[in-house]
């Protein structure tokens, strides 16, 4: 893929949760101008038990002003794969109370590139076993446990889940697929 040549980047706003930047920007010769949330990268993972239920999160949003069903991730400053998986660890002991035995990472890749910089990395969490650490004090979270053909129903109804999510459980649901069959 080709990319733009920056001519000129500055920020406008610097944020507790993002910052936004203005730039300019040369593009196959033409130049154009474009606005750019910069955030942390994410860290996103579907945790399945022995019993094939996915555990997701009930959380408060301030967009919508409710709560929703979401899944288990956050923010990582982490840089290296081995470190997003041990950052992956650590949301799964804060949000759910679980560590994985085996976390398979499920793909990378840009989460909203139109508005954003952030990188998502998608996790399967395998082998769920009891270990907790404290999470933010800010997020109150209620554990939901569902088949995960039920998570993906749910997921396509109108505004129970981020749309984005609805993706990641359809990956995850390949991955197991592929698991099972070897």
């Amino acid at each position: 893929m080709k990319t733009g040549k920056i001519l000129k980047k500055k920020k406008v706003f610097k944020g507790s949760i993002f910052d936004v930047w203005d730039f300019e920007v040369e593009v196959d010769g033409q130049k154009i101008k474009r606005q750019m949330l910069g955030e942390s990268n994410g860290i996103v993972v579907v945790p399945v038990d022995e019993e094939g239920k996915v555990w997701l999160v009930e959380e408060y949003f301030i967009g919508p002003n409710k709560k929703m069903l979401g899944l288990v991730g956050g923010k990582t400053f982490a840089e290296d794969d081995e470190e997003i998986e041990a950052e992956a660890q650590r949301e799964l002991q804060e949000e759910i109370g679980m560590r994985a035995k085996r976390m398979i990472k499920v793909n990378k890749s840009y989460v909203e590139p139109w508005k954003s910089n952030r990188v998502g990395s998608l996790f399967l969490a395998l082998g769920l076993e009891p270990s907790k650490l404290k999470g933010d004090d800010d997020e109150i979270l209620e554990v939901v446990k569902m088949p995960l053909d039920e998570a993906i129903k749910k997921a396509k109804k109108d505004f129970t889940i981020a749309c984005h999510e609805v993706g990641f459980l359809m990956m995850v649901k390949e991955k197991l697929e592929a698991i099972r069959k070897k």
